[in-house]
């Protein structure tokens, strides 16, 4: 079975295309090209075949931040649990570059909002029945999620204090509401949303 890899195995994998081809990977840059095109590893040498015809023979085939710039699109498509995870961790920076490229893709902001409200939600939910002592079957029943989500999501709520989760979930509302009415644009009020949640 050749499972696919994960984003933090894709290194070695990059850097030996690199090598193979003449190229000297900056680390920086191994980062953002996985973070433009993926794990794919198919997309992810087709971008090194790229990036090689762009930087020519001879001289420096130092591969910097600025080459990606130029030669590869982001190609990623980014999602909503991604997205959710980030938000969940309250990474402010990549939270907003995700939401960012997910809108650039064409995804609605409304639906954007809707899963991180949904994902709060299921936190939240977990964290009541986590403080009632319920076992992780019985709350994978309650809050109808599968069962190997629960230590996940466990995991995850015990990082948060109610206070903090009734401030989420009405700055997420808040959001909702602005979507559906505000002048403002949906970037905007997302970016905002994001900030107050990661903030929290």
């Amino acid at each position: 079975e050749f499972v696919s890899l994960r984003e933090w195995e894709v290194g070695t994998f990059l850097q030996k295309q690199a090598r193979r081809r003449g190229l000297t990977l900056a680390r920086e840059a191994e980062a953002t090209l996985v973070r433009s095109v993926g794990t794919d590893l198919q997309a992810l040498d087709t971008a090194l075949e790229k990036i090689d015809l762009y930087i020519g023979p001879g001289g420096d085939r130092e591969v910097r931040d600025e080459v990606l710039t130029e030669v590869v699109a982001v190609t990623r498509t980014h999602q909503i649990w991604d997205l959710t995870a980030c938000v969940g961790r309250r990474h402010l920076a990549e939270s907003l570059e995700l939401m960012q490229a997910m809108m650039d893709q064409g995804q609605s902001a409304v639906g954007i909002n809707l899963m991180i409200a949904r994902h709060f939600r299921q936190l939240w939910q977990v964290k009541c029945c986590l403080d009632r002592g319920m076992d992780n079957r019985s709350i994978a029943s309650s809050v109808g999620i599968q069962p190997w989500l629960i230590e996940k999501n466990a995991r995850a709520a015990r990082d948060f204090e109610h206070s903090q989760l009734r401030r989420i979930m009405s700055a997420v509302y808040e959001a909702e509401r602005q979507l559906k009415s505000s002048r403002l644009k949906d970037r905007v009020l997302l970016e905002r949303m994001v900030l107050d949640v990661c903030t929290a």
